[in-house]
């Protein structure tokens, strides 16, 4: 139990609760926004952009990742290789996806969201929740970021741990020839009492 509890100090586990955290509150968050918006075209019969559908199944991908990882790490442990690998794959995702809805949207997002612009309260509302979007999405992507550097520094404290690792543990066990030449000496010895005794006799 020492060695686990040693190896988890090395951990930062607070942190990367926080970062998982925020990675799962602003996933959900573009989540429904994207989901509401798809509704919202899908009713009018408006063509769905292809930023909505890639950034819907990138934010479905990280809640679900979280869990899956969140189950694993409750049933079993951290292991924080597959998490480093698993985190930086959906950080190129989130660059990809976020960086294609900043282009897509660049001009929804450098204006005001006023009635001057938009012309009604809807333009208005419509204006806000594209920059609520972009805030969450970026948040999302900066949490995978420093997800992926925190992981990162766990799998290096790991290898760190297990090069001191084997100086802890206690010494193998004999070979077998050493254990049968310690039995053949035995049986010899043994045999050697027996013979004496009956000699005796």
């Amino acid at each position: 139990m020492a060695p686990k509890k040693d190896l988890a100090k090395r951990f930062p586990f607070l942190p990367l609760y926080f970062v998982r955290a925020a990675q799962l509150a602003s996933s959900l968050v573009v989540f429904f926004i994207l989901w509401y918006f798809l509704w919202v075209l899908r009713k009018d019969g408006a063509p769905i952009p292809w930023t909505f559908i890639l950034l819907l199944s990138i934010s479905a991908t990280t809640i679900t990742a979280l869990w899956i990882t969140s189950m694993h790490h409750f049933f079993s442990n951290w292991h924080p290789h597959l998490n480093t690998w698993l985190n930086g794959a959906l950080f190129a995702c989130w660059a990809a996806g976020f960086s294609s809805f900043a282009w897509w949207s660049r001009g929804t997002l450098t204006h005001a969201c006023d009635k001057l612009n938009w012309g009604s309260q809807m333009g208005v509302n419509i204006c806000r929740c594209y920059k609520t979007l972009f805030s969450f999405a970026l948040i999302a992507l900066v949490s995978t970021i420093v997800a992926v550097g925190l992981d990162s520094y766990a799998l290096y404290q790991r290898r760190q741990y297990e090069k001191v690792q084997p100086t802890l543990l206690p010494p193998p066990a004999p070979y077998a020839s050493d254990g049968m030449a310690l039995l053949d000496e035995s049986l010899r010895g043994s045999d050697g009492r027996s013979r004496k005794a009956g000699g005796l006799k």
